[in-house]
């Protein structure tokens, strides 16, 4: 008897799991919107930087390669945006949420489940991440706390859950004021 049986076993070692390829497509959607809104954010900076025929000078100029940063609930995949300047002065955006080069993030483990458990949805994402963006980057203590009685009384009404845990940890949030600003 020459007959072999050959059963083939490759790939049969991953397990799907339809519930965390459901997180995974969330977290990719939300990780996404939040990395553009940072690079929206970005160009507001320079919003007033202008060409010599009054044109945009710091504009968007496509995506890097796709990429996977590995998370507890497996590879998300993002594409971070670029940016480029027409008027000879160079500008780079880097992603805060996706630094160059790394491919584990604790900051999107930490951020992304928490605001999509909490239900901010991925159409209000740019909106909820630069009202945070601007209470991190507030100028003064009193700055931020003006950011993020906007932020409350923004998302307060449609978020209950995601306003009350912010409220609850505001101290904890603002310790950071407490140091001086390292120039």
């Amino acid at each position: 008897m020459d007959d072999a049986t050959i059963i083939d076993f490759t790939g049969q070692d991953a397990v799907t799991d339809p519930l965390s390829d459901l997180l995974r497509k969330g977290a990719r959607e939300l990780l996404q919107v939040a990395v553009e809104a940072e690079r929206d954010a970005f160009l507001v900076y320079f919003a007033e930087r202008r060409t010599s025929d009054g044109r945009a000078a710091v504009m968007r100029s496509g995506y890097h390669p796709e990429r996977a940063v590995q998370t507890r609930i497996g590879p998300v995949t993002v594409k971070v945006p670029k940016v480029r300047a027409k008027d000879g002065k160079p500008v780079t955006f880097s992603s805060a949420l996706v630094p160059p080069y790394v491919r584990k993030a604790k900051s999107i483990e930490v951020a992304l489940p928490w605001l999509y458990l909490k239900g901010i949805s991925t159409g209000e994402m740019g909106a909820a991440l630069k009202m945070l963006h601007d209470i991190w980057q507030a100028e003064t203590r009193q700055n931020a706390h003006e950011a993020f009685n906007l932020f409350i009384d923004t998302f307060e009404a449609k978020y209950p859950k995601a306003t009350e845990c912010l409220i609850k940890d505001r101290d904890e949030l603002l310790t950071f004021y407490d140091s001086p600003a390292q120039h």
